[in-house]
């Protein structure tokens, strides 16, 4: 009995991730089965634009929904690790490439890429184990290095 209701358990929080919004209570409720996700790997917030970016490392895109749970549209990135925007609207995508190397996927506000740029310049030695992308208000992004535990500041040509 005890392994029935451990594997029901275990079994409800593998297939189901929760969203909030701007008011207390559920939003919608992704599951596996129903949205098809395979690996949610990041999201982030627009308040301004009411949407909500979510990327799927596996099946190797980012997803967009509205703060009531509907999808508006998706696009391609390579296993995509953390996203971000810009006050122009451009999305910054931390990426991974087949080899293994992250870089920074820039795309417009129609989802179209246009840049890849790699983190370079940086006083530690690279890590390949970056895992989290933000901006500030002045568009300066900010990468997590978990391989040299700390938060580099990054132009949004690399350096």
């Amino acid at each position: 009995m005890k392994k029935l209701i451990k594997s029901a358990v275990l079994l409800i929080m593998m297939t189901t991730v929760v969203l909030a919004a701007e008011r207390p209570g559920v939003v919608f409720v992704l599951t596996k089965e129903k949205n098809k996700f395979k690996q949610l790997s990041a999201m982030t917030v627009s308040a301004q634009d009411k949407e909500i970016y979510l990327c799927d490392s596996e099946a190797q895109n980012v997803r967009i929904f509205t703060f009531d749970g509907a999808e508006q549209t998706w696009f391609a990135a390579k296993r995509p690790v953390g996203i971000t925007r810009d006050s122009g609207g451009n999305f910054y995508v931390l990426e991974t490439d087949d080899n293994g190397s992250n870089f920074i996927g820039i795309y417009d506000n129609k989802f179209q890429k246009k840049d890849s740029v790699k983190i370079t310049d940086s006083p530690f030695p690279p890590s390949e184990k970056f895992s989290r992308i933000a901006i500030d208000n002045d568009d300066k992004l900010y990468v997590a290095d978990e391989g040299n535990n700390v938060v580099l500041a990054v132009s949004t040509d690399g350096k």
